[in-house]
């Protein structure tokens, strides 16, 4: 600033020496002197005191610009530092970001582990709970099985006095002969107690795969004292027994008895309430087997189903209800079996009967991927449907192909059949019956 003024000072001097301006009645100036003096003639005092003001506004100015680069000096490091301070909580700023993103992700993963093991202990207080109740039923199984056997043991203990009163009073070969054929009998009829108390065969059972109580029902064909025991192969075979749960043997005369639920001759494989008690969402292994309770909810098993249909032909009805309503709806199939546990339980069902109230649900044509005739049978832990994921891992066990028209095991069970809205299930049951009885 202080050069600028000098500048201005300079050039105003030069102007003034410039021009030649005639003064005191002369026409020519003749030297540079007379210019000045007869141009100013009482100019110079006030040239001395202008010097003097631009001196001393000259120092100001540059007292002015040294003050100003002595502030700027001293507070340009400490804008500096600002700066870098700045950039350093952007960095902190940036790196705690960072942190807050990875601790976020790490809470939703142990949300979600959270939710999992809910799910597990849920799922483990339900099979406590049918746990507490088997052996609550075992419980009362055992204490009938041992009335039983005291009876037994009493019957036995009157025949043989009967054999000794008879030994002490017999007279002659014949009476004899009597009451060594009256032994083996009483030999014979011990052995078949022993048989029954040991297998528990024409008594109360308890089924591996239900907590039930079952009826006895034995067929027998007399030989002396000794009876031959035969179960019946399925519902149809108990003449008017009344509704309830009872103890057959399917397949052959060697296969292991078990037990089923009645209804009018029919044989009931699966029964399911929305919301209910029992978790249809098992493995393979729990549905080769069964699950549920007999009375309620349940699947009887599809080894058990696979040795019902194999020995003969058989009918399945669907029976459901509207969820909210209390009306049943009916479905029959004429024809009805599945496949073993090679083939994965492989459906075959077909005859839909058009006196049925309501579609046909297993045999959906409208759609391809929703056919569940000739599907194998699905679990969470075996995928064996047609569809590129897998349908059972989210819903239950079922034949499911991509993925599914009608579905009686998934919690949010319905039936869906052509040219039909979806029906949303309240309660389902399946069962069977013998095409020719």
């Amino acid at each position: 600033m202080y050069s600028t003024v000098q500048h201005i000072i300079s050039a105003a001097v030069l102007i003034l020496v410039y021009f030649e301006v005639p003064v005191c009645g002369q026409s020519t100036v003749d030297s540079n002197d007379a210019l000045g003096t007869c141009l100013f003639p009482s100019s110079q005092p006030n040239l001395d005191k202008l010097s003097d003001e631009v001196s001393i506004l000259a120092t100001k100015v540059d007292l002015v610009q040294r003050t100003i680069n002595e502030e700027i000096s001293e507070k340009l490091p400490k804008v500096c530092n600002i700066s870098d301070v700045i950039g350093g909580l952007r960095g902190t700023i940036e790196r705690q970001n960072g942190d807050l993103n990875r601790v976020n992700t790490q809470v939703t993963n142990l949300l979600g582990v959270i939710r999992g093991q809910q799910s597990v202990i849920s799922q483990q207080n339900a099979a406590l709970t049918d746990v507490t109740t088997q052996l609550g039923n075992l419980t009362i199984t055992l204490q009938e099985q041992q009335t039983i056997m005291a009876r037994e043991r009493e019957d036995v203990a009157t025949l043989h006095a009967s054999v000794e009163h008879l030994t002490n009073v017999s007279q002659g070969g014949a009476e004899k002969q009597d009451v060594r054929s009256l032994e083996e009998k009483i030999d014979n009829l011990t052995k078949l107690i022993q048989d029954l108390i040991s297998e528990r065969k024409p008594y109360t059972t308890v089924s591996s795969a239900t907590n039930e109580t079952a009826t006895p029902v034995v067929k027998t064909t007399t030989s002396t004292i000794t009876q031959h025991i035969n179960y019946p192969s399925d519902c149809g075979e108990i003449s008017g027994a009344p509704t309830g749960v009872y103890t057959i043997r399917a397949g052959t005369n060697t296969s292991r008895p078990f037990n089923v639920t009645c209804e009018l001759g029919w044989t009931v494989i699966q029964a399911h309430t929305y919301q209910g008690n029992v978790d249809f969402n098992k493995s393979w292994e729990e549905y080769k087997n069964g699950f549920g309770n007999l009375t309620s909810e349940f699947w009887l098993g599809n080894e058990k189903i696979y040795r019902l249909t194999s020995q003969s032909q058989y009918k399945l009805r669907v029976e459901f209800t509207k969820r909210g309503q209390v009306g049943w709806y009916r479905v029959l199939y004429d024809h009805f079996f599945i496949e073993d546990e090679s083939d994965n339980y492989r459906l075959n069902v077909s005859g839909y009967d058009t006196t049925s109230t309501a579609g046909n649900g297993l045999q959906y044509n409208t759609f391809p991927g929703r056919h569940h005739n000739g599907q194998q049978f699905s679990t969470y832990d075996r995928d064996n449907d047609q569809a590129p994921g897998h349908c059972a891992i989210t819903r239950a066990g079922w034949w499911y192909d991509n993925c599914v028209s009608s579905d009686l095991n998934r919690a949010n069970m319905h039936w869906h059949a052509d040219g039909h809205p979806v029906i949303l299930l309240g309660q389902t049951r399946m069962m069977l019956i013998r095409k020719y009885p």
